[in-house]
């Protein structure tokens, strides 16, 4: 603004001052309006509320772990497992059907002897000879006519058979599992569950091949 139009406005104000808008324009520049404190200054953050500690929690969230906590999960009761694999593992570890101290001394004295054949059948929870052939000619000669008169159509067996081959430890043998369709299930699963043990009490040793055989034509 140039240097002569506010001279003559001073001017004006000095000579006419006691006019009612000059003077409330005075008042404005002496007492200026104060400001809004919330439009210049920083707003202070609230601090955050607490939350209640006597607060219940409803009837059906009681018992409920504290917030912030993790829920716990707990395990279910286990399922009920196959009662056949159940029967099948009970017996496949908890039979104790062991070799008589009979059919173990026979055992010592048919694996280099003249032994040709042994069978072996449980008897009263216990492994007993059920019977045994002397060499006769070549084992396989000798298999036709000793082995398949020993097989029940009706009840499982073992049969341990000699062949004419060695090894290291002497004589190899043919371990067959007689187990016929027309038996009863459970011995069926007895002598499952015991053909580990025979082998065992017989040394595996000296068994060079297994044989399972249901029907006579198989064997």
């Amino acid at each position: 603004m140039s240097q002569a139009p506010l001279c003559a406005w001073k001017y004006f104000i000095s000579q006419h001052a006691n006019l009612p808008f000059l003077r409330a324009s005075a008042l404005l520049q002496v007492n200026p309006a104060p400001r809004h404190k919330s439009l210049h200054q920083p707003r202070t953050p609230r601090p955050a509320k607490a939350p209640p500690t006597d607060r219940k929690a409803p009837s059906s969230y009681r018992g409920a772990p504290p917030p912030g906590e993790a829920t716990p999960i707990t395990a279910g009761p286990p399922a009920a497992p196959c009662p056949r694999a159940v029967r099948s593992r009970t017996m496949a570890h908890q039979t104790g059907i062991h070799a008589t101290p009979e059919l173990k001394d026979f055992f010592a004295k048919a694996r280099n002897g003249s032994i040709r054949l042994i069978k072996v059948v449980i008897e009263e929870e216990q492994l007993m000879l059920g019977a045994h052939k002397e060499l006769r000619l070549n084992w396989d000669q000798d298999y036709d006519a000793l082995v398949l008169p020993l097989l029940d159509e009706t009840e499982p067996c073992y049969i341990l058979y000699r062949l004419d081959s060695q090894n290291a430890q002497g004589y190899e043998w043919l371990f067959l599992s007689w187990s016929p369709d027309n038996s009863p299930v459970r011995l069926k699963m007895l002598y499952a569950a015991t053909r580990a043990t025979v082998k065992k009490e017989f040394g595996g040793g000296h068994i060079k091949d297994e044989i399972f055989g249901t029907l006579k034509g198989s064997v």
